[in-house]
């Protein structure tokens, strides 16, 4: 072959050699240190540059610039295959971790629960400030629901009285029953 074929090969080495290096800092740049994979495509970027040196000086023939081409070619691919595999299964646990942390937040959410009591004096000389303080935890109540959606209120009101006048118990009751329930 002439210098002219030579020159092509040369050429058409040199260029892959330029591709693989491009993929190769392409795929360091993603990642914060270098993994096993790296490591490995830099062990055959540096076998590949010394076989490349070494048959740069001593002028092999056609024939072994022909396969010195398919070789650098191969392992192109290989990389950029190897590449390819690489980034789906970070994305892909990317993605698990987002999955996993929306689902922990909803877990919380659905577990928030919260039980208020309220202590009001209800003695007859304080029934204009016991219509107040129903409006206060109704208030109070509307509050928390728009701050904290999902979250389970059970309510409970303690009232006390003057010594001997009737007492009235009743348990917790959910906030979804009604406000107008409470009272």
């Amino acid at each position: 072959m002439s210098n002219t074929g030579q020159s092509a090969s040369q050429l058409r080495i040199r260029e892959l050699e330029e591709q693989l290096a491009a993929k190769s800092m392409s795929s360091r740049s993603t990642h914060s240190g270098p993994s096993a994979s790296q490591l490995r495509i830099r062990e055959l970027e540096e076998q590949l540059a010394a076989k490349s040196m070494s048959s740069r000086s001593t002028h092999s023939g056609p024939s072994a610039s022909q396969l010195r081409i398919r070789e650098l070619e191969e392992q192109l691919a290989s990389k950029l295959k190897l590449a390819s595999k690489l980034n789906k299964m970070e994305a892909r646990e990317v993605q698990l971790g987002i999955e996993r942390e929306e689902e922990i937040k909803t877990l919380l959410i659905k577990s928030f629960q919260l039980d208020i009591a309220f202590l009001v004096d209800v003695t007859g000389s304080m029934q204009g400030p016991i219509d107040m303080v129903q409006e206060k935890i109704s208030h109070i109540l509307d509050q928390i629901l728009a701050e904290k959606k999902g979250t389970k209120i059970r309510v409970g009101f303690v009232g006390y009285r003057d010594y001997g006048e009737k007492v009235e118990q009743y348990d917790f009751q959910q906030v979804s029953e009604g406000r107008d329930s409470l009272f």
